[in-house]
């Protein structure tokens, strides 16, 4: 599925690239007219996701959760934090929840990370239970913080530091957000 003004843009096949898929699957393509962001839904199960470049050692922006007065919304985002260059790569990934509510303009947000029952105002990588990660080299480390910046929304945002000096620093994600409003990719 794609929009109608991007029937000329070669998406490819979602998970499947430029290949054939084995199993039939139904593949939603983003906004965004390049094949790397799509959600792939098949048998066995979903891949994809939205992509967004970080920026080292800053708090980056990756999704936006809408929130209005007196509503309240919870949602799960998993994550793959990648570091690239020419020749190694660090990967981290794993899914927080969180919880997201407003009150006469003052929004507040809590991220609970799948290894522990407490919520936390900034997740880790030794807190979300990424482990050791998939890391060829040196070292990857990033927290996960909400901003409350936003008027009526709440930014979950990753601030991420790797020791090389990288060609690719980016976030893959998924949300599972349940509540009003839409997400939206920042």
């Amino acid at each position: 599925m794609f929009e109608i003004g991007d029937e000329a843009f070669d998406f490819n096949n979602g998970a499947c690239g430029t290949s054939a898929c084995t199993d039939p699957a139904l593949v939603i393509h983003s906004a965004v007219a390049d094949a790397t962001q799509y959600n792939h839904l098949a048998a066995w199960g979903k891949a994809g996701g939205a992509i967004k470049t970080l920026t080292e050692s800053a708090a980056t922006s990756a999704v936006q959760i809408p929130i209005a007065n007196l509503a309240g919304a919870f949602g799960e985002f998993c994550y793959t934090v990648k570091a690239a260059n020419a020749t190694d790569s660090q990967i981290r990934g794993s899914c927080i929840k969180y919880t997201v509510t407003a009150k006469a303009g003052t929004e507040t947000c809590s991220l609970i990370p799948q290894s522990a029952l407490v919520s936390d105002a900034s997740i880790t990588e030794t807190e979300d239970g990424s482990g050791s990660g998939a890391i060829t080299t040196g070292t990857l480390t990033y927290a996960i913080t909400c901003s409350t910046s936003p008027s009526n929304a709440v930014d979950i945002q990753i601030n991420a530091v790797s020791s090389l000096t990288q060609t690719t620093l980016n976030v893959t994600y998924t949300l599972n957000h349940v509540g009003p409003g839409q997400p939206a990719r920042q």
